[in-house]
């Protein structure tokens, strides 16, 4: 981030989670380069995220499950409270991954 601290997300998937029906996932920061983390925020409805920048300010977008909803949610503060998720599309059946965005006119 601008500031000089480390952000990074996963998700929880596998035979005992919930990566089918709605998945969770962490965000955690870090203030000493990747030293130590401190985790900032737990979602559901969360898989397959991607984190990037866009006018200053932190996204992660994905799909709410395994070929779920695509949702985004933003963060004003460098990833440590987070928006409502804002659900894209109503239909099921999206795949995404953790890939480079690309802006486009803006």
């Amino acid at each position: 981030l601008k500031n000089g601290d480390y952000v990074a997300s996963h998700d929880h998937f596998g035979p005992k989670s919930t990566q089918g029906v709605s998945a969770v996932s962490r965000v955690f920061v870090s203030m000493d380069k990747g030293r130590t983390w401190s985790k900032t925020a737990e979602f559901s409805d969360q898989f397959w995220s991607n984190l990037f920048l866009h006018r200053g300010k932190l996204y992660l977008m994905g799909c709410t499950n395994e070929y779920g909803r695509p949702v985004i949610r933003r963060s004003l503060d460098n990833g440590r409270t987070w928006s409502d998720p804002s659900y894209l599309r109503q239909e099921t059946g999206y795949h995404t991954a953790p890939m480079p965005i690309v802006v486009h006119k803006g």
